[in-house]
């Protein structure tokens, strides 16, 4: 490969094969690339000549470019923003975002727990205090156990009004 014995001259048929495109590719390319990294034919017929490192460095950093706004870390394309003003319905959308990712943090560290956890162990908990109840009535009366069920019933109602 090369043209009048230079290295690193490749036609552009055979770069296309290099990278899995086509010819007619390439040749849409041609004008983002450098003016140096390319040989135009001067007849019709005659190969186009690319120069190979400068070809892959071109399509290492326009993939590099591409990738940059396209995705935030999480994937969210949403979330990438290049600077400029923003809309209030984006900024509502990120700030959005941002409270999901510190409640789920938050539920991570145990530092809070899912609505349904806590009302499943007060349920629990409540059953136990009956029972307890129960033992109360039949010991000091059924005065006793009403007033525990009272109780309970009051705190039944401040669960679910969470």
């Amino acid at each position: 490969m090369g043209k009048d014995g230079e290295r690193n001259w490749v036609k552009v048929a055979a770069l296309a094969a290099v990278f899995g495109i086509t010819p007619q590719r390439i040749h849409g390319i041609i004008k983002e690339l450098p003016a140096e990294a390319v040989r135009l034919a001067v007849k019709r017929g005659e190969p186009t000549w690319i120069n190979g490192p400068a070809f892959v460095s071109w399509w290492v950093e326009r993939a590099v470019q591409r990738r940059r706004p396209v995705r935030g870390e999480n994937g969210d394309p949403l979330l990438v923003g290049e600077g400029g003003p923003a809309s209030p319905a984006l900024e509502k959308y990120r700030e959005a975002r941002a409270a999901l990712a510190e409640l789920e943090l938050g539920e991570r560290r145990r530092d809070l727990l899912p609505r349904s956890a806590v009302h499943e162990v007060f349920g629990r908990v409540a059953f136990r205090l009956r029972d307890a109840g129960e033992q109360l009535q039949r010991e000091h009366g059924s005065e006793a156990h009403e007033v525990l069920n009272e109780a309970l019933d009051d705190a039944e109602r401040e669960m679910e009004s969470i």
